[in-house]
């Protein structure tokens, strides 16, 4: 994870097979019909990397702790592919914005599906 523009995330995850990753990651969104209404873009900004990764920790996670730790890691991720990002700077503020909202949702629906497998 030296790499400046390499996401964090577990080595477990880097070392996923394709077929492994079609079968348990969706890009962004929960599972089922209200994924295909959940946009994988910030105004230009690919995040389905970043929703991937928070996919997989959150199916990982043993608890309400590490569950918090992939929504806070998903965060950070989506502020380093803005980051990253070098087209129409101008659009960071608003982008920024949105993966917060992002972040927000993510945490209200991690805690109602965490809360049932805990």
């Amino acid at each position: 994870m030296n790499n400046s523009k390499r996401l964090k995330a577990p080595k477990e995850y880097y070392e996923l097979s394709p077929m492994e990753r079609r079968k348990l990651l969706n890009q962004c969104g929960p599972d089922g019909a209200l994924n295909d209404y959940i946009p994988n873009h910030l105004l230009g900004t690919n995040i389905s990397k970043s929703c991937d990764i928070h996919d997989f920790m959150f199916f990982e996670a043993k608890n309400k702790k590490e569950a918090e730790y992939a929504d806070k890691i998903f965060l950070e991720n989506m502020n380093k592919q803005i980051k990253n990002d070098k087209k129409m700077n101008i659009f960071d503020p608003v982008r920024t914005l949105f993966a917060y909202v992002y972040f927000l949702a993510t945490r209200v629906y991690s805690n109602s599906k965490k809360n049932d497998r805990i």
